[in-house]
């Protein structure tokens, strides 16, 4: 749930990517799973580990939240006088 609004993004989709990982080598235990929905959903949150936040997350919007996702935060363009 924490990946809709964007809080914590990065950390989040790199717990959630290690479930992944997990339940695809569950498959050599012979544990039945949808390995290919696995796979997708383990090549989707590398993909936004790596990315981060992105201009509409909470992580960007909320400085506190920034400092935690490890994201430099740009100061709002000024108007030309």
């Amino acid at each position: 749930m924490a990946l809709i609004p964007g809080i914590l993004t990065r950390w989040t989709a790199l717990v959630l990517a290690l479930e992944s990982l997990a339940a695809v080598a569950a498959v050599t235990a012979g544990i039945p799973i949808n390995v290919e929905f696995r796979l997708a959903a383990l090549a989707g949150l590398v993909s936004l580990a790596l990315l981060g936040p992105q201009s509409y997350a909470l992580d960007v919007m909320v400085p506190q939240l920034a400092s935690w996702s490890g994201i430099a935060l740009s100061e709002p363009a000024r108007k030309a006088a």
